[in-house]
């Protein structure tokens, strides 16, 4: 066996190895993300609710009703082809007044973003707009999940805060979305947490056990860039940091984003809590991909979520997976077994076999 820059005969299949175990880890989070929940709050201006209804009805099928809780609440509710609820509320004494309207989609899964591209564009088209002040919230199931791993996800958007925030776009505007940056006096106690269970991550968060077991309406609390006020009431994790959109692609990128992070939380133990240092140099292309690439969102499939999360920072781009050296590799690999596939197999092969199966073991 020939030695590979020095390393003696064992370093050669110890790039391969790496490189194996890269993959496997990107495969499993997006086999996770792909299998998790999510809805999606999105606000518009300039369409009626009940306009939005029948366009959202033209898209999704169903039946529709409609409620009046109050003098300045008109809900209209979606019921689809499915059963699933998709609501519209027009905040008539909010901004805009009556021409200020949000959609609360039922719980979807990665399946249904193509309709929900569907419906979003056809909202578009019936003249719904959005300006700097319209949101794009994304809730995240974690019904399956424990209190680590819920406590990961509040780990990996805190320590990466400011890179998410300059990458949305929502860095120096998070005030103005009237949402607060994650509290570090919170992430202080998540630390000091043992063990860790709901119910101590309950008493982190709001201060006192099962304060708001069923929070209804948010409070001051709620209203953080990365929130877990809904974990004790519709087994959710919500992100705030996103802008409102017109564009079916961002709003499913932004998601996309979320559930992978999400998932990245599930298949680690524990997430680092090392806060990155604040943005000025730091927070790149390069920075953003080495971040997506932790999560997963690497290769052809997700080359337009990057696109859009990679569209606002400065610097050159700097993905050690470019999509170039996805497609050469695929054609390498398929030219290598053709020509191998009479021959035995040899140990390198069977390393390689073992090594794959035992991570699969543990990531499962």
């Amino acid at each position: 066996m020939c030695a590979v820059d020095g390393g003696g005969k064992d370093a050669a299949p110890e790039g391969m190895v790496k490189r194996k175990m890269e993959k496997i880890m990107t495969s499993t989070i997006i086999e996770t993300a792909k299998a998790l929940s999510f809805k999606t709050d999105l606000e518009f201006y300039n369409i009626s609710s009940e306009r939005a209804m029948k366009t959202i009805m033209a898209v999704v099928g169903g039946s529709s009703e409609e409620h009046r809780p109050d003098e300045f609440l008109v809900v209209w509710e979606v019921f689809d082809a499915a059963g699933r609820n998709w609501r519209i509320a027009r905040y008539s004494s909010g901004y805009n007044q009556d021409n200020f309207i949000g959609v609360k989609t039922p719980f979807l899964r990665w399946d249904d973003l193509e309709l929900l591209q569907e419906v979003v564009y056809a909202l578009c088209r019936a003249g719904a707009k959005v300006d700097e002040f319209d949101c794009q919230h994304v809730h995240v199931g974690i019904a399956d999940f424990d209190a680590q791993q819920i406590a990961n996800i509040m780990w990996i958007v805190y320590r990466n805060e400011e890179l998410l925030l300059s990458a949305t776009g929502t860095l120096d505007q998070v005030s103005e979305l009237d949402i607060m940056r994650t509290d570090p006096e919170f992430m202080a106690r998540l630390d000091t947490l043992k063990p860790l269970t709901l119910e101590s991550l309950n008493i982190a968060w709001f201060g006192e056990p099962y304060a708001y077991p069923d929070p209804i309406y948010c409070n001051e609390i709620g209203y953080h860039d990365i929130s877990i006020h809904y974990v004790w009431r519709d087994q959710t994790v919500e992100f705030n940091f996103f802008f409102g959109s017109t564009d079916p692609s961002e709003i499913k990128s932004n998601i996309q984003l979320c559930l992978a992070i999400a998932a990245r939380a599930r298949t680690v133990t524990n997430a680092e809590a090392k806060k990155r240092s604040s943005c000025g140099v730091g927070c790149t292309k390069a920075a953003m991909e080495s971040f997506l690439l932790d999560v997963g969102l690497v290769g052809p499939e997700f080359e337009e979520t990057r696109s859009y999360l990679l569209k606002r920072l400065p610097g050159p781009s700097n993905h050690k997976f470019r999509d170039s050296d996805f497609a050469q590799e695929r054609n390498h690999q398929e030219d290598r077994t053709s020509s191998e596939s009479a021959r035995p197999e040899g140990w390198l092969v069977k390393a390689a076999r073992y090594i794959e199966e035992t991570a699969r073991a543990w990531f499962d």
